[in-house]
């Protein structure tokens, strides 16, 4: 998770230097305006509750999509919640899924969506989604969107220059740490269409290097 976090703040200032600024505002702009909906029910008279946050934003696409996302989870653990007997609420059995969410740029709004079952006040399991928005267009950015073409060709090179000096004789394992790279993160290439995308640029991979798209894109 740790890994996944450190890769959503620097999808966050890497959007901001990528985004023109020319002046800093003194007031916030109107596509930048956010209201929290809160959602919560009890499951069986309190034996389990349920908490949600929607956000609400200036574009309806991104609205839609990030409701899905949180009424994903709802319908992931919600049924799967261990039940309390003593039927305490929100002081029993719980999943609360929040929405955490920074404004970058002149347009560009990051969220991280996280899903958290806790019992007796004691947390079970995590789950977490990452989105970067253009506010303008709805679209969802991955890192496709902000590096130059050529800067895939050194991303997927420069893993190599960190391995260890193999000995005399000693053979480099080349196919387990590109099987490894090419599923950092529960990230596909084919299922998330970065291949499509990079391919609409002109690029292809080198057969039997490491393709580093999978650090760098969610």
């Amino acid at each position: 998770m740790k890994r996944m976090l450190a890769l959503f703040l620097t999808l966050v200032c890497l959007a901001g230097s990528a985004a023109a600024e020319p002046e800093k505002y003194d007031a916030m702009p109107a596509i930048f305006a956010v209201t929290v909906e809160e959602d919560a029910r009890e499951i069986d008279e309190g034996s389990a509750y349920v908490y949600k946050e929607y956000l609400t934003t200036t574009n309806p696409d991104v609205n839609a999509e990030l409701r899905a996302i949180v009424d994903a989870y709802d319908r992931e653990f919600s049924p799967a919640l261990q039940p309390d007997p003593r039927k305490r609420g929100r002081r029993g059995s719980v999943l609360n899924i929040s929405t955490v969410y920074y404004r970058t740029g002149e347009k560009y709004l990051s969220t991280l969506t996280i899903a958290r079952v806790s019992y007796e006040e004691q947390q079970l399991s995590t789950a977490f989604t990452t989105r970067t928005w253009d506010l303008e267009t709805g679209r969802h950015l991955t890192l496709v969107d902000l590096f130059e073409d050529d800067a895939w060709e050194t991303r997927e090179g420069a893993p190599w220059g960190h391995l260890p000096r193999r000995k005399p004789r000693q053979r480099r394992h080349r196919p387990p740490v590109r099987a490894r790279g090419s599923r950092v993160g529960g990230f596909h290439p084919e299922r998330h269409g970065a291949d499509a995308a990079l391919r609409r640029r002109g690029y292809r991979p080198r057969q039997g290097h490491f393709d580093a798209r999978a650090l760098f894109l969610s």
